[in-house]
């Protein structure tokens, strides 16, 4: 699971620092070792939003870019199929 944390440090103290959003990405393991296909949640102070990213080149794509999808995923609200966007065969 890769989760990332978004935090509010008024004035720049960490010390008190606030939780804003948590994004959490799994693995459904209903890929393979080149292809996976994972589940995606936002949880904040609004709720929790729920996604799905479909076809994602693990070897050929890093984590940076898994969560770029991860987030078009959450607010486009239907999932992100990798393979079928228009420069996949370039990433």
């Amino acid at each position: 699971m890769i989760v990332v944390t978004i935090e509010l440090w008024p004035l720049g103290d960490k010390s008190q620092r606030e939780t804003l959003n948590t994004v959490r990405i799994w693995n459904d393991g209903s890929g393979d070792q080149e292809i996976g296909h994972y589940g995606v949640s936002l949880a904040g102070v609004r709720g929790k939003i729920l996604g799905r990213i479909l076809n994602f080149p693990r070897k050929r794509q890093n984590a940076v870019r898994l969560l770029y999808y991860a987030l078009a995923a959450l607010f486009s609200k239907k999932p992100v199929d990798v393979s079928q966007l228009k420069d996949y065969r370039d990433r």
